[in-house]
Formats: C-alpha cells, structure tokens, sequence
C-alpha cells in the first residue's frame, strides 16, 4: 500500500492513496476506516482516494503520523450486505437518446446495462447528499459534457466517466442525465438528511411515467 500523508491547516492530516484504480482505492480506503480507531483523532472523512482526519487539540502530530504509517491495509472483500433499490423513469431522462448515439447502443440497451449491476456509494460531495457511485459498465462511460446545464431537475440519475450520480437538488450539472427517480433524496427534517450514505450498495429499476407520479405524490403525502 502506498500512503501518502500530508497536513492541511492546523487541524487536519490527510492520508491519500496512489492507486490508478478507483474501486481499489475506495476498498482500501474504507479498510483503512475501520482502524483508525486512534487517540488523538477527533473524526475521519473519507473521499474517493484519501481520508480527511481531524485532530484533536495538542495532539502530538509526529507520534500521530508514526502510528499511522504502520498501519497496514489491504483491499476488503465486499459482503453480501443489503441493496438498496431505487426507482428511475427512464422516460425523463433528457439526455437518454444522446448517450444512446455515443455509445452506440439502443436505449433499452442503455437502460438494461446500466440498471443490472449493483453500484457502491464511493463518496459524498459536490454538493450535500451527492453520490459518486461505481462502477459504471464499461460500454456506457463517456466523458462529462464540455457544456454543462445550466439547471437540472432534483432525481436526475445521471452518468459520467465512471460514475453514477444522482441529482438530490435543481443544480447546475455537467452529467449526461438518463432517468430520474422520485425519491425525495435529501430532506433537513429527517434525522439523517442524506438518503445516500458511504458504501451504501445501490440497483436502480425502471418505472413507468405513471409510477414516477404515484411514488412522487406518495412522497409529499409522507410529510
């Protein structure tokens, strides 16, 4: 394993990875997660290929480092945990004839590839609840768009590269959209807002314009 650690601030260590390999660096990652069970780290923030940790006060940061440079990690075996299925209406999906042209696919091709695999959650960013999720099959990565939309719709599930990600908000975006769940994905009266979390394990499935509606009005009524 190569690990790199470098300080950021006066409060913050973070360690990065050098894998070329996304799924590797995201196993190791959460490996490395689960021992960083240390004195003098007051919370960890993991990413795609790095953690973010932030120190507690006075923490000795050379013994700190020392201890954390011996730790050894190695990718995890994924377990067989539970799958979290989500909704998508593929007919909304505003740029679903475009992939379809690039990659050189029928767009039930499009839809079948990308709605059999199981998807990891590899991080959260870009903006609150975002998820970067992989890995996308091979036939549907192309690059993000050299024009972004200005806004897109909240639900949009969308693809770029290697990664699925899902819109929780109106927003700005570079990806190409090709459904959109009704799911309310973010809401800052549940407990937990974000309905995505790390490592979460993710399938999406096809539904009609009429179930989008129904789930999207059962929704509301949920408040």
């Amino acid at each position: 394993m190569n690990l790199e650690i470098h300080s950021v601030g006066q409060d913050h260590i973070i360690l990065l990875l050098s894998y070329d390999d996304t799924s590797r660096c995201v196993s190791t990652i959460r490996q490395l997660q689960r021992q960083l069970k240390i004195e003098g780290i007051r919370s960890i923030r993991p990413g795609l290929d790095c953690l973010l940790l932030e120190l507690q006060d006075n923490v000795d940061r050379d013994a700190l480092k020392k201890t954390l440079l011996q730790i050894q990690a190695d990718e995890i075996t994924e377990s067989s945990g539970e799958i979290v299925r989500i909704p998508v209406c593929y007919e909304l999906g505003v740029d679903l004839e475009k992939i379809s042209k690039t990659v050189g696919l029928t767009k039930q091709e499009v839809i079948t590839l990308h709605s059999i695999p199981t998807y990891t959650v590899w991080m959260i960013g870009f903006m609150p609840g975002y998820p970067y999720m992989g890995e996308l099959p091979k036939a549907l990565q192309i690059p993000r768009k050299s024009n972004p939309d200005p806004k897109l719709s909240a639900g949009s599930v969308a693809i770029a590269e290697e990664y699925v990600g899902v819109y929780p908000f109106d927003s700005p975006g570079g990806w190409h959209v090709l459904g959109r769940t009704p799911l309310r994905l973010f809401d800052y009266q549940r407990t937990k807002p974000s309905f995505f979390n790390y490592g979460m394990k993710v399938q999406f499935y096809p539904i009609t314009k009429d179930e989008f509606e129904k789930i999207k009005r059962d929704e509301k009524t949920g408040d």
